[in-house]
């Protein structure tokens, strides 16, 4: 039987933070089916510095008309949060493929919203990437919600001790906080 050749998957970035710059770009340029096509960004000047390092042959200045590019099988979302909803909820009404960086969303209606739309196109493949910290952080938020402490609302109420929970959150240390 014939090999045949897999299609190479066409990215369009939406948002290049450090997460995206540092991280997911060089380990998608590694990937001998995945080919970068365009980048956006929130200053078209740092879309343009990060298409020159990382050869992307386009810069685009708005995340809707990329999405209306039939060229392009994914959305790479690499924005702040409050964008995550609104960008991923579109891109799969535009039928694509969503990465979509950490945190999901800004609240649980929007997350909900997410999980809706996603559900609607089983056909799509819609994927969230847990930031490190947050992978330890989920086991934490898995107890709480097995023992109770989460409403159906997505509302925590007060566990019975507080002792061990941290009084301050350790402060970040590079990268940025800004989302």
């Amino acid at each position: 039987m014939p090999h045949r050749a897999l299609k190479k998957l066409r990215i369009g970035i939406v948002g290049a933070g450090a997460i995206v710059r540092q991280r997911h770009l060089p380990g998608l340029l590694a990937l001998s089916n995945v080919q970068v096509v365009a980048v956006c960004n929130a200053r078209i000047e740092t879309a343009q510095r990060i298409a020159k390092e990382f050869h992307i042959p386009e810069v685009m200045d708005d995340w809707a008309e990329m999405l209306d590019r039939p060229d392009l099988d994914i959305i790479w979302i690499g924005t702040p949060p409050h964008l995550h909803a609104p960008i991923t909820i579109s891109a799969l009404e535009a039928g694509k493929h969503v990465f979509c960086q950490a945190r999901m969303a800004m609240n649980l209606r929007e997350g909900r919203e997410m999980l809706s739309a996603a559900q609607a196109r089983p056909q799509l493949v819609t994927m969230l990437c847990p930031p490190p910290h947050g992978l330890r952080g989920g086991i934490f938020f898995q107890k709480l919600l097995r023992d109770g402490y989460a409403a159906s609302s997505g509302t925590f109420g007060s566990p019975p001790s507080t002792a061990s929970f941290p009084t301050r959150w350790p402060r970040p240390t590079g990268g940025s906080a800004r989302n």
